[in-house]
């Protein structure tokens, strides 16, 4: 389905889909791969699915579907390949090596982005524009994307992103993305230097699906606040992992409004901007037992980690 699903929650290319499902499908498995971030519900892949379902008569041993949450679809089985899991292994193999993280930052916050959101945006600019003397900040894009429908209520973001935009760090490029690898090779150069990162996940809306952005901080030792889908922060506590939430104010987790939860993020970011370094370095030494505990998950997890033959090939 990458194929299909773009990273603006639409989906393209549906009539040649159509027509090679058509030519080839007859009498045929169908398995439907989702990956990075496509997001079923939005980009209307699930309406795609069902008319398949339809059009070859298949049944859930005929019909099946990876996808990063399990969801319901009449006649197909689903099978949730829990992407974070895949994430880790990928991960731990640049940064298995980085020690935990020490209470020796000098800085509030990090803000570490590459490919271009409306939600990345928002959160980079209030960094930008409020505490870039207090942040680690790159923003590796040059490549503004905003709906021409929306151009007038988005007006002045558009502006400021074409004016200051990119911004990077000596070692990293403005080729319009980063490649993950090349962030985590820097990451130990950077993770000391910061209390918190402000992360902004690849599907902003969904709350299953975590990639390196998120899941490096479980083995580096950093608290993050995370701007994605409504519940995030309870889907990883359920897996095992421990928030920050006694010195963090996680409730923007439960804000199903998107712009409520923005709102609540930036006004944490505010009031942690309030805080002396010295108070940061104490309230990351009262998170040591959450650290810790968050690096034995990954370790555990990596040990019980079975790929998918899908993943594999």
């Amino acid at each position: 389905m990458d194929r299909v699903c773009t990273r603006r929650y639409g989906v393209e290319g549906i009539d040649e889909l159509s027509y090679e499902l058509g030519r080839l499908g007859n009498s045929k498995i169908m398995v439907f791969l989702f990956r990075d971030g496509a997001n079923m519900e939005y980009s209307g892949a699930r309406g795609i699915i069902e008319k398949t379902i339809r059009q070859f008569n298949l049944t859930s041993e005929t019909c099946y579907v990876y996808y990063p949450d399990y969801i319901s679809i009449d006649n197909a089985t689903v099978i949730d390949h829990e992407s974070w899991r895949l994430w880790e292994k990928q991960i731990n193999q640049h940064i298995k090596d980085v020690p935990p993280a020490e209470p020796i930052f000098t800085q509030h916050f990090a803000g570490l982005f590459a490919r271009f959101n409306l939600y990345r945006l928002k959160l980079f600019r209030h960094l930008y524009d409020n505490y870039r003397t207090q942040s680690v900040l790159a923003f590796n894009t040059n490549h503004i994307m905003y709906s021409t429908r929306f151009r007038v209520e988005f007006a002045d973001d558009i502006a400021w992103a074409n004016t200051n935009l990119p911004v990077s760090l000596d070692t990293t490029s403005t080729s319009g993305w980063l490649r993950y690898q090349d962030a985590l090779a820097n990451i130990d150069n950077l993770y000391n230097q910061y209390f918190i990162e402000i992360v902004s996940e690849t599907d902003p809306h969904s709350n299953t699906f975590f990639t390196e952005k998120t899941m490096k901080n479980f083995w580096l030792g950093k608290p993050f606040i995370l701007y994605s889908g409504a519940g995030s922060l309870a889907y990883l506590r359920s897996k095992g992992y421990q928030t920050f939430g006694s010195v963090i104010n996680e409730s923007y987790d439960t804000m199903e409004n998107n712009y409520d939860r923005m709102t609540a993020i930036k006004h944490e970011i505010d009031r942690l901007a309030q805080l002396p370094i010295n108070t940061l370095q104490e309230m990351h030494r009262s998170l040591q037992p959450i650290f810790n505990h968050n690096r034995m998950c990954v370790k555990a997890n990596i040990l019980k980690f079975e790929p998918s033959s899908v993943w594999m090939n």
